[in-house]
């Protein structure tokens, strides 16, 4: 299932490569699975990208969305077909039973709270007082 939100910023150039996009920097090349992708921030608008790429991440069901010199949105690249594995896991996780749903929320609040206890340390206020979690 994609999960994965790229953001490219002062790339060079964006080439397709088999089944993958390759980012080239200046002195780096990182290479992404095109399957693990759900979005893709260009943010930068000297990065060259072409009509191919962009062709292969619509067929891939992969949101594109622009940036201007100020790093503010100014377009997307929306496909009219969806990924196939999306809806699949989607349509699983309706169908958990009600335990499994419940043990996954108590999961969440659990690290929902540990990360707001590790933020609050980490901004130092120490003069409160937190609670432990067993």
């Amino acid at each position: 299932m994609a999960f994965r939100t790229i953001l490219i910023e002062k790339a060079r150039r964006v080439n397709l490569d088999l089944n993958s996009i390759v980012v080239n920097y200046d002195d780096n090349e990182f290479i992404i699975n095109l399957d693990e992708i759900s979005v893709i921030i260009f943010d930068d608008p000297m990065s060259l990208i072409s009509l191919k790429i962009l062709s292969k991440l619509c067929e891939k069901g992969i949101s594109v969305i622009f940036t201007d010199c100020s790093h503010n949105p100014i377009g997307t690249l929306l496909p009219l077909q969806k990924h196939s594995r999306a809806p699949k896991r989607l349509k699983q996780q309706i169908e958990w039973n009600d335990k499994e749903k419940q043990y996954l929320w108590n999961i969440i609040v659990e690290n929902k709270i540990r990360n707001q206890i590790y933020t609050l340390k980490t901004v130092s206020y120490t003069h409160l007082t937190l609670p432990t979690i067993a």
